[in-house]
């Protein structure tokens, strides 16, 4: 039976910091297995860690939120180097992971997290940002493609902010990063939203500082810098500045230990055998016969699926010329052919549309971000409820069908 340890990082106290908890296996595991593992947990993410013989690293480390495998995690990397050194295990912790081979050491009584850098480059600020946000920018950049950091004008707005979490699910990042210089203390202050992968506020967010870092180490003119994120649980932060590199440093506490009584790859339904599709050629043909399958069927101008909570339609992902291998499973399991509509799409339709399309996962020369997206959106509506929508534009230039649609359209602009 397997042992987990509960871990809260970037804290010297329990119940601070960013709560992990990890599991320390002796061999593989399914994939299944680990998410329903992840899901029983319930905390923003489950680290699964085994020893590998492979040249660089020691030891696989992946990360389950509830919902889906996610690529980097930095507080779940310290809480299982945290749990690595409390069994005895001594350092420094190699791991290789979908982000390459991510090295934790110990030094001055902390464990240091070597990641890549993602130093921001300016960028115009989405419409609507300030409104969002309630308050006004001071500068805006982006940290890679996927996350947004925006300067405040100080400490004290950034500890106020109660954004509009909906406004910011509409804008196209995973991490709303906001900033100010501290007034007295750590050298900066953030707070990290990231309502379009189902995390309102992170407590504590390693990734976020893979941009901040460099972005205060410019402004500052220093290489090492301390940092606190300011939510409502806290942590702090030792980070370090080597250009195309980031050390995260900080302490963990373990809360909880204990044993799943379960074993590793079973009590759960076994897997059916399912494809792979591995190549471009292969996903392309799966595409041609779906869409040969599926008389009357026109590739659509756009297309997304929207969560619908309180009166509001919320479309975090939007698709415009192209990803048509998702569009027809989406639109044979929603009954869709052609033309512009709205098609109201119920929780087992969704899965019935992420199982046929699961098998594209296997092709790393694509990202698949519809894929993951639906299986966000199906979390989003067991922890929070909400119906969805599968909105098709036929073309762009056609008058909206419904509010839904509406939605789409403004998603598209945004």
């Amino acid at each position: 039976m397997p042992e987990y340890r509960v871990v809260d990082a970037f804290t010297d106290r329990p119940l601070a910091g960013n709560p992990a908890a990890v599991l320390v296996l002796d061999g593989d595991y399914p994939d299944s297995w680990a998410q329903g593992v992840a899901a029983e947990f319930n905390l923003s993410e489950t680290a699964f860690v085994r020893p590998v013989d492979e040249e660089g690293a020691d030891y696989e480390l992946r990360w389950f939120t509830p919902t889906v495998e996610i690529d980097l995690c930095g507080h779940a990397t310290l809480a299982t180097a945290h749990t690595l050194a409390e069994r005895g295990v001594p350092g420094p912790y190699r791991f290789t992971t979908r982000s390459g081979v991510l090295t934790v050491t110990e030094r001055d009584g902390r464990l240091w997290m070597d990641f890549p850098a993602k130093p921001p480059k300016r960028a115009e600020a989405p419409g609507g940002l300030a409104r969002a946000l309630g308050a006004e920018p001071l500068w805006v950049g982006l940290g890679g493609e996927e996350d947004l950091l925006v300067e405040l004008a100080d400490e004290d707005t950034v500890r106020g902010l109660a954004p509009d979490t909906a406004a910011l699910a509409r804008m196209p990042y995973h991490l709303v990063i906001v900033t100010a210089r501290a007034d007295d203390g750590p050298d900066f202050v953030s707070r990290v939203f990231a309502p379009n992968i189902g995390v309102s506020e992170d407590p504590v967010t390693g990734r976020a500082h893979t941009v901040l870092t460099p972005f205060w180490a410019e402004r500052l003119g220093r290489s090492a810098l301390t940092a606190h994120q300011a939510s409502a649980r806290g942590g702090d932060l030792l980070l370090e500045d080597r250009g195309e590199r980031v050390l995260i440093g900080g302490e963990a506490v373990s809360v909880a230990t204990g044993t799943l009584h379960l074993q590793v790859g079973r009590d759960q339904p076994e897997e059916p055998s399912v494809e792979r599709w591995t190549t471009k050629e292969e996903i392309a043909a799966v595409r041609e016969r779906l869409e040969a399958e599926h008389p009357g069927w026109r590739r659509p101008a756009a297309y997304g699926v929207g969560l619908v909570r309180g009166g509001e339609t919320v479309f975090a992902l939007t698709n415009k010329g192209g990803n048509y291998l998702p569009a027809v499973v989406l639109a044979r399991v929603a009954g869709h052919r052609r033309g512009t509509a709205s098609r109201p799409v119920s929780t087992g339709q969704l899965e019935a549309a992420v199982a046929e399309l699961a098998p594209a996962e296997a092709c790393t020369e694509f990202e698949h971000p519809n894929l993951y997206h639906w299986r966000e959106l199906l979390g989003r509506v067991a922890d929070g409820g909400g119906e969805l929508v599968a909105v098709f534009v036929d073309d762009l230039a056609d008058e909206p069908v419904d509010d839904h649609d509406r939605a789409l359209r403004v998603a598209l602009e945004g």
